[in-house]
Formats: structure tokens, C-alpha cells, sequence
């Protein structure tokens, strides 16, 4: 059954009141959510160019259950999203010291279909005073981001008939001008949903696709703002306030799980599995290739990111722990010419802070390159976690924090860490 929970008036105003001083507070150097900001692997921020000998100075690590779900960063605590034993668990961290200052938990069964991995995928979002969390099985829950408390939860893919799906829910929610906005997959009409950020009312919805694992993204285009959600058949270009389509594309992989990237009135869209990349000029109101092709940039997992008409990113699936035989690759972003490669990595996940790449490797090691279209040329390299590692990580206010399947580590970046 559909069932939104409430907890005490009381808590859901002196929430709301805490959100206006949060959000008045908020550090651009903060990782809110999944791929930073922007949802575009952009760091506003600088790093240092040259580590220690012995690597990056770790400040804290802490021990973690199961999943994929990367760690969220704001106003100095670290959210994480794991799993232990038959719950989830959300729990806040003080970002300097580690110490655990809240949890909540919840029940689940969700077993992964191919036996990776029975965790949680998807990173916290957190918005306007709240924490909300999107569950494997499609559970939805908003949370007291100063307390935890649990302020409504919808069990979302009970309620639209929504198919696990072979990985289970994956796509972050993402949180736009009091909506959030949630890749449920259901049917009828409910493959996209609005939610009431503070109740969890429905807005609006739209879709009758089956959902993707590619978060969606607020961006502007043709001047005006709008929501990019891909699902597992087209990608939409969506009104935030109604739901409605100015257009669609179709670009369907085996899996879509690569968010969309913007750059101007142009969308790159990357997926594995034989599908490839496409470049789409949105200009004109409609959503027209310029290029693509599925041996130029197949992302499997991690975003590319883009600098001065560049795309830096990994091509080529990740299928073993290491994933040996996927490169990293800056791509000419008019063109779709591959301008280098560099072949000694497996997968990872890439992260650009001003002129700067910085790319966990699913191996555990962490390397640091100018971000130039002559080569890739590390300046700092250091095994930091064990293999693999999938989850996307998190930088925040100079300091790295990133998982393993055991462990999440905070590792100081800059010189002051605190940008």
C-alpha cells in the first residue's frame, strides 16, 4: 500500500526553519549530492598539485557496510547510505573528525540479481534542510538533516508497480525548488514523479518508461531552466513545474546508468553495451545529434567531464574487479575525435577542480593529472582503498572522502582544507 508517514508538526516546522539557515550557509565547496553541485563531477574548488611521499594525509576512516552509494557532503557532515544485516542504514558524519553524530535505519530484503552486491546505489541528495535517500527497492524517505528524523517516507515502487529492475533503483533523487524529482519506473503515467519536498505529495508525473540507473539533472537550455531525465528508453527535456516535454530522444542501452552532461545548448549521453555515445545540439527546442558513436567515449558508470571544448572520461566496460581494458580518454567535444588515451588504467570515476583531474581508479588508487588535450600526465599517484571500487566519491572543502566495500576514508587535498 501507498502510505506517507508524518512525524510530529512540530519537528517538520522546526525543519523547515533549520533549512532556510542551512541553505543560507551552504558552501559552494560542498558535494550535496551525487557528482557534486552541478551534477557535472565539477569541483569549485582548488587542490594541491603534489601529495606527500606516502600519499594524501588521511584524517579519518571508518568502517561501512554493503553498496554502491557514494558519500554527501554539507555543512560539515558527511552523509553515507550503506547497508548492514537485513537494514539500511543512513548515517551523519562530522566531516573533520569522522565521529558519527546521527543514524536512521530501515528494513530491507533486496537481493541483487546477478550477486554483486545487496546495498543501496544511490547517493543521499541533500536540500533545503533534508536528507533523502532512494532505497533499492524504491523506497523513498525524507529525513531531518540535523536529527535524522524520519519526516514522511512513500514506498514508491509498491505503490506504481515499479520493476526492481536488474540492479534495483539506482538514480538519485534530485531536489529542484521544493519538488523532488524521482526516476521511479512505475506504470501508467509514473515512470517520472514530483514530489512535495516536504510532504511527499505528488506534483506532478509523466513517463510510462521502466527507469534508468542515470540520475537526473537540472540544467538551462535555450535560456530557460529545465529537467534532464534519462530514462531507460529516450531522454526528456522537461518543464521542472509541470512535467511537460518540450522533447525527447531516443538513446537506449542494455543500461543507461551515465547521468547527462551539459555544456551549453549541447547534451552528451554515454552508455556500454554495444549503445556508445551521442552529442545533441538542443538549440533549436528539439534534440538533434551532431555526433555518435560507440567507440569514442562508452562510459559504463562514471560521468565524463568536460573542460574548454574537452571531454575526459573512461571508455569501455567494466566487467572484471579491475576492469583491465577500458581506458581513460579526452575526447574534442565538437568532433567526437579521441585526442589521447591512456591505457594504464582500468575504470574509475574522474572529477575535474579547476585545471585539474582527479581520477579514482576502481583498483583503489587515486591519480592526479593536468586536465590538457596534449596528454595525461600524473603528478600524483597513491593507492588509497581496496579493489573494486565502484562507489562514486565525494570532495568537499579540500578533502576527499571515498569508499571501498569496507571502508570510507577522508583524505586532505589542498593545503588548508578548506578552500
Amino acid at each position: 500500500m501507498f502510505e506517507i508517514e508524518k512525524h510530529r508538526p512540530f519537528y517538520r516546522f522546526l525543519a523547515v526553519l533549520i533549512g532556510l539557515a542551512a541553505a543560507a550557509t551552504v558552501s559552494a565547496s560542498d558535494w550535496p549530492q551525487v557528482l557534486g553541485p552541478g551534477r557535472d563531477g565539477v569541483y569549485r574548488g582548488s587542490l594541491a598539485t603534489t601529495w606527500p611521499a606516502a600519499g594524501p594525509r588521511q584524517i579519518w576512516s571508518r568502517e561501512v557496510g554493503s553498496g554502491f552509494a557514494g558519500p554527501a557532503v554539507s555543512n560539515g557532515k558527511v552523509l553515507i547510505y550503506h547497508r548492514r544485516g537485513d537494514h539500511n542504514l543512513v548515517e551523519a558524519l562530522a566531516a573533520e573528525t569522522g565521529k558519527p553524530l546521527w543514524s536512521f535505519e530501515h528494513p530491507t530484503s533486496y537481493k541483487d540479481q546477478l550477486g554483486f552486491d545487496d546495498g543501496p546505489r544511490a547517493t543521499p541528495t541533500i536540500a533545503d534542510g533534508q536528507v533523502f535517500t532512494w532505497s533499492s527497492m524504491g523506497k523513498l524517505h525524507a529525513l531531518d538533516f540535523e536529527t535524522g528524523e524520519m519526516l514522511w517516507t512513500v514506498d514508491a515502487h509498491q505503490r506504481y508497480g515499479a520493476d526492481q529492475g536488474t540492479f534495483g533503483a539506482a538514480s538519485a533523487p534530485l531536489y529542484d525548488d521544493g519538488r523532488l524529482i524521482v526516476a521511479v519506473g512505475g506504470r501508467e503515467g509514473a515512470g517520472i514523479i514530483a514530489f512535495d519536498a516536504e510532504s511527499g505529495a505528488v506534483l506532478w508525473q509523466t513517463s510510462d518508461d521502466a527507469a534508468s540507473y542515470a540520475a537526473p539533472i537540472r540544467t538551462e537550455l535555450r535560456g530557460r531552466k529545465r529537467l534532464l531525465v534519462w530514462t531507460s528508453k529516450q531522454l526528456y527535456d522537461l518543464d521542472p513545474s509541470t512535467g511537460s516535454a518540450a522533447a525527447s530522444f531516443a538513446w537506449r542501452a542494455r543500461t543507461n546508468a551515465v547521468t547527462p552532461l551539459v555544456v551549453g545548448d549541447r547534451i552528451f549521453l554515454s552508455a556500454n553495451y554495444g549503445k556508445g555515445a551521442v552529442v545533441l545540439d538542443a538549440s533549436q527546442g528539439d534534440l538533434t545529434p551532431v555526433w555518435s558513436s560507440n567507440d569514442v567515449l562508452s562510459n559504463h558508470y562514471a560521468i565524463s567531464v568536460h573542460r574548454q571544448g574537452h571531454l575526459y572520461g573512461f571508455h569501455g566496460m567494466a566487467l572484471s574487479r579491475t576492469s583491465a581494458g577500458v581506458s581513460l580518454r579526452c575526447v574534442d567535444l565538437d568532433s567526437g575525435q579521441v585526442v589521447w588515451e591512456w591505457e594504464e588504467t582500468g575504470a574509475g570515476a574522474v572529477i575535474l577542480a579547476e585545471d585539474q583531474l582527479l581520477v579514482l581508479r576502481d583498483d583503489g588508487e587515486l591519480v592526479l593529472a593536468p586536465a590538457s588535450p596534449q596528454r595525461f600526465q600524473p603528478t600524483a599517484r597513491a593507492a588509497i582503498l581496496e579493489a573494486p571500487v565502484r562507489a562514486l566519491p565525494a570532495l568537499a572543502h579540500g578533502r576527499l572522502y571515498a569508499r571501498d566495500p569496507k571502508r570510507l576514508v577522508a583524505l586532505v587535498l589542498s593545503a588548508d582544507a578548506t578552500d
